[in-house]
């Protein structure tokens, strides 16, 4: 059996080099389509169907506050009130931490340059949840809860911002006029949600965040955490939604909270969702656009076959009339079939890896955080099934069809055969047109899937954005730390 695959190998490679032309356009049309599906799958697969580089990160879940009776469409911070109670009262989860991005900004004073930069509170144990340790220096420790203003970088702020500055692990920074000790600096590549985050700052009593543990009904930020084994998302949000009530009840009537309900989301989910609400249904869209248009490219070499196949009639009917069996006959028109699949998935992963790089480059949507976008062992093995399935797919018709030469019509050459041939000839025409139309009907529905991702750019709002533009004033709270002197400026200007 090997033998024989060997012997069809070579002769598929003999007959190729033959027709360089012909190779060439059947590998340049399987390449575009491939390409194209590979390109779209390696996002799929980063966003969609890779779990999220974190610890245990299957049983890792967001918690979002909802109005009540609206669970399904309103997802809000939670109060550091309900973080605290659940940290301490839930026994559905292995840990629980918190962070938020509501309120991140800050101006960053480095060598006498202020900045603008996205610095995250979070809470002591955020990265240990992830799993994830420093590049150099450490994350957060007990200890820092009674130290002062204790931050950790982000790689590509040390990098970019800061010039991979040496020393920066032990230095100090000044936020908004804040001393703050550097403590250590994440991995490249590291990041979690949102994905700009330049650095993060610990919530302790002394390090800036006092209101968060003085005021915390006032205080909001979102809640993450690691279920334990064996406990499901509907188990764990019934327990929080207990502590919650039973803490509304403990608070004055007519609390805000009150008005509210936790709801907890498996995190990759919900890290798509802050990406974009529509970027699964367009990422599942796009996909099976590009997955038309490669069946596209597989019914064109299904029409290049059938001509090449009538090429070599003459070849066929010899091999059948010294006693080849029609099986053998689709094994070696098969083997050719696949060994062109496998050189147009060898171009299309060519194709695949420039348009991923330049895709990571332009940046032109945001994705969530988590795993980067790459030409890896999962997309590969994608690539060569799809190879395989496409060249099955284009390869099988013509082979069938090519194996039953009529012998008397192909050797005899007759007036009669001349005639029959003709009649051949119209049914491959016919078949040519079935294939152009159903080609049309491919193109014409891959051509409105991409239309309805364009509008998915273009949703309504609910209000015109037309000449209409929004901007953010960051008073330093040196001097504005008072309301009535923060209302005066806004009044002023």
């Amino acid at each position: 059996m090997i033998e024989t695959l060997l012997q069809d190998l070579r002769y598929g490679l003999r007959i190729l080099a033959r027709k360089p032309a012909f190779t060439a356009l059947v590998v340049l049309t399987l390449g575009l389509g491939i390409g194209a599906s590979t390109a779209t799958f390696s996002i799929v697969d980063a966003v969609l169907l890779r779990p999220l580089p974190y610890k245990q990160s299957n049983r890792l879940v967001a918690i979002w506050e909802s109005q009540i009776g609206h669970t399904g469409s309103s997802k809000l911070f939670d109060s550091y009130r309900d973080f605290e109670e659940w940290q301490r009262s839930s026994r559905s989860f292995d840990q629980l931490e918190a962070l938020t991005w509501a309120f991140a900004g800050q101006t960053l004073s480095w060598r006498g340059k202020p900045q603008r930069v996205l610095a995250v509170p979070a809470t002591q144990g955020i990265f240990s949840l992830l799993g994830v340790s420093a590049a150099q220096g450490r994350t957060f420790e007990p200890d820092d809860l009674k130290s002062g203003c204790t931050v950790v970088l982000s790689h590509h702020f040390w990098q970019e911002r800061l010039g991979s500055a040496t020393g920066a692990v032990g230095g100090h920074l000044t936020l908004d006029d804040k001393a703050c000790t550097v403590v250590g600096i994440m991995p490249k590549g590291f990041d979690f949600y949102p994905k700009q985050s330049d650095l993060w700052t610990l919530i302790s009593p002394s390090g800036g965040f006092g209101d968060y543990l003085q005021n915390p009904l006032d205080s909001i930020v979102g809640v993450f955490g690691r279920l334990k084994p064996g406990v499901s998302l509907a188990s764990a949000q019934a327990e929080l939604t207990l502590i919650h009530q039973r803490l509304v009840h403990e608070l004055p009537p007519g609390i805000w909270i009150g008005e509210l309900v936790p709801v907890v989301y498996e995190l990759q989910s919900e890290f798509t969702w802050l990406a974009g609400r529509n970027l699964r249904t367009g990422l599942l869209v796009l996909f099976a656009a590009v997955t038309l248009v490669l069946l596209i490219s597989c019914l064109n070499v299904a029409n290049l076959l059938l001509g090449r196949a009538r090429e070599r009639e003459r070849e066929l009917a010899i091999r059948v009339a010294l006693g080849s069996g029609r099986r053998r006959l689709v094994q070696q028109l098969l083997t050719e079939s696949l060994l062109l699949s496998l050189l147009g998935a060898a171009l299309g992963t060519v194709l695949a890896a420039a348009g991923v790089a330049y895709f990571r480059a332009a940046n032109p949507v945001e994705l969530p955080p988590g795993n980067a976008v790459t030409v890896n062992v999962h997309v590969l093995a994608f690539t060569m099934l799809v190879a395989i399935l496409t060249g099955l797919l284009f390869g099988l018709f013509p082979a069938w069809k090519a194996s039953r030469p009529d012998l008397d019509e192909v050797m005899k050459q007759s007036g009669r055969g001349v005639a029959r041939n003709l009649l051949s000839q119209r049914g491959a025409k016919l078949l040519v047109v079935m294939e152009t139309a159903l080609s049309l009907v491919l193109l014409a529905a891959a051509g409105l899937l991409i239309q309805s991702i364009a509008r998915f750019g273009s949703a309504p709002l609910g209000f015109n954005p037309d000449h209409l533009l929004t901007a953010q004033i960051d008073l330093p709270k040196a001097g504005y730390s008072e309301l009535h002197a923060k209302m005066n400026f806004y009044r002023t200007l």
